[in-house]
């Protein structure tokens, strides 16, 4: 039962992470309403059983009635397995998840070669934009004026388009963990992000946010991102 259930868990996890459809977007977005979903999924089969269920068949021991009856529990049995299951699948989303949610791209239209980024790193930024955790660092090269090291404004000004309310109104618990993501998520020209040049460089950047260098800069990472 226990693997059952993990297998049903992994299987709602990569029906989440490869379509959100109309169930998940629905569903997912209230606990109430997912509820409300298992009530009507459970209505029409009460409904079948009270109208060809009397239960007199526990006294006169109708053959069909007791098929009905069992078909019912399995039913039950059934539902109550797959309410397990993706329960089961939301908590494996929470835990390789990097904490973040950012707004939905459309992923074929990011321009990798334009981020700088190999073949083998573009499924792990996916992954990053989605809002999991990578497999791999990546390792961002992407500047502008120096041609020697990655720059830090350019990746400040990623997150701050992708977030739903940018990055510049993070309270100081929300930058921290912005800082962890962004620590176990890139390496900088190959060099492990410093703690310390990263914290000062974002007080630099957001300073500079209204300025026209910053403008520029962020139309000309919309359109690598696919942004209109």
């Amino acid at each position: 039962m226990e693997r059952l259930i993990e297998t049903l868990g992994n299987g709602f996890y990569q029906l989440n992470k490869t379509k959100e459809d109309f169930f998940s977007l629905w569903v997912q977005t209230s606990e109430k309403r997912f509820i409300f979903f298992i009530v009507l999924s459970l209505a029409p089969i009460a409904f079948v059983t009270v109208l060809f269920v009397d239960f007199s068949f526990l006294l006169s021991g109708t053959a069909f009635k007791i098929m009905l009856f069992f078909l019912y529990l399995f039913l039950v049995f059934s539902l109550l397995v797959l309410i397990a299951g993706f329960y089961r699948g939301k908590a494996i989303k929470q835990i390789q998840s990097n904490g973040f949610e950012f707004r939905k791209l459309n992923l074929t239209k990011i321009d990798y070669t334009g981020l700088q980024l190999y073949e083998d790193e573009i499924s792990d930024f996916q992954r990053l934009v989605l809002g999991r955790e990578v497999s791999h660092k990546i390792n961002f090269k992407l500047n502008t004026l120096s041609k020697q090291s990655a720059n830090y404004r350019d990746l400040f000004t990623i997150f701050h388009i992708i977030s739903p309310n940018g990055i510049t109104s993070f309270a100081t618990e929300e930058k921290k963990n912005f800082f962890h993501m962004l620590e176990d998520s890139f390496t900088m020209n190959e060099n492990p992000i410093n703690s310390k040049t990263l914290k000062s460089s974002f007080s630099a950047w957001k300073g500079d946010i209204n300025s026209d260098k910053s403008e520029k800069a962020i139309l000309r990472l919309k359109r690598l991102i696919g942004i209109e």
